[in-house]
C-alpha cells in the first residue's frame, strides 16, 4: 500500500477569462471543481480504484486568483480508514511565467501587447505596472474582445493608455500598427520601455522584429507566445 507520502500530486491550471466569475478573478465553482478533482485523483492512488466524493468539510478561500495567474492545487491523503478516507488541497497562484512579470522589467514605463486570449496575462501585468503603460490588444473583431471595460477601468485608474487594434491581417489599420512608423506613433518613447508581449505566434514574431529594428534591448523584450 501507498505510504500517505506517496499519495502526494500537484495540478496546475491556468485562469482564462472564461474562468472568472467576479471582476477579473476565477469563478469559486471552477475552483471547487479543481480541488474536487486534484483530490479525487489523490484519493484514487490509495483506493486503487474509483472513488466518489462524500462531503467537503472546509473551504478557506483566503486570497483571490486572478485571470491570467496559474493556479497550482495540491493535493494529499491525510487520513484513510476502513471504507473513506481524507483529503487536504492546497490551492497556490502565480504568474504565467518567470520572466513574465512586472518585477523583470529594467525601465519604468511599458507596452504591453496581446493578441486574442493573450489579453488574459497582460490584463493580469496591467495591475502591477506604474502608469503611463500603453496597451495594444489585438482582435479581429469587437466580439473577440474581452476585458474591455476593465482594461479602460485599470487604464483610467493607473494613468494607462488602450488601443484596440481591430480587423483582419490584410486590413491597412492592424498592418500598420506593428510597423515602424506605426508602432513609434502610437508610442514614442518604445526604445525607452519594456515590452511584454503575449499572443499568436504570428503576432509576437511580427512585433519582436519591429520592436528590434526601433532598437528595442533584447533584455527590454519579455515574450510568453502561445496560439488559441
Amino acid at each position: 500500500m501507498l505510504s500517505i507520502a506517496d499519495t502526494t500530486l500537484e495540478m496546475i491550471e491556468w485562469v482564462f477569462p472564461e474562468h472568472a466569475g467576479g471582476p477579473g478573478q476565477i469563478h469559486g465553482g471552477r475552483m471547487m471543481e479543481w480541488i474536487t478533482k486534484a483530490g479525487t485523483l489523490a484519493a484514487s492512488r490509495v483506493a486503487r480504484g474509483t472513488v466518489v466524493l462524500g462531503a467537503m468539510d472546509d473551504i478557506d478561500f483566503l486570497h483571490p486568483v486572478k485571470v491570467g495567474q496559474i493556479a497550482i492545487l495540491r493535493a494529499g491523503v491525510e487520513y484513510v480508514g476502513t471504507s473513506s478516507l481524507e483529503v487536504g488541497v492546497r490551492v497556490f497562484a502565480e504568474g504565467p511565467s518567470g520572466v513574465f512579470t512586472a518585477d523583470r522589467r529594467v525601465r519604468y514605463r511599458a507596452l504591453l501587447i496581446a493578441g486574442g486570449s493573450g489579453i488574459a496575462p497582460i490584463r493580469a501585468l496591467l495591475e502591477e505596472l506604474p502608469e503611463g503603460t500603453a496597451v495594444i490588444y489585438r482582435a479581429r473583431t469587437e466580439d473577440e474582445l474581452v476585458f474591455r471595460e476593465e482594461l479602460e477601468w485599470l487604464a483610467a485608474e493607473r494613468g494607462a493608455r488602450v488601443w484596440y487594434v481591430l480587423g483582419g491581417p490584410d486590413d491597412p489599420w492592424p498592418k500598420r500598427v506593428l510597423t515602424q512608423k506605426g508602432l513609434r506613433q502610437l508610442v514614442p518613447d518604445v526604445h525607452r520601455r519594456d515590452v511584454y508581449l503575449c499572443g499568436p505566434e504570428g503576432l509576437v514574431s511580427t512585433s519582436v522584429k519591429t520592436l528590434r529594428r526601433l532598437r528595442v534591448p533584447r533584455r527590454q523584450i519579455h515574450l510568453d507566445p502561445f496560439e488559441f
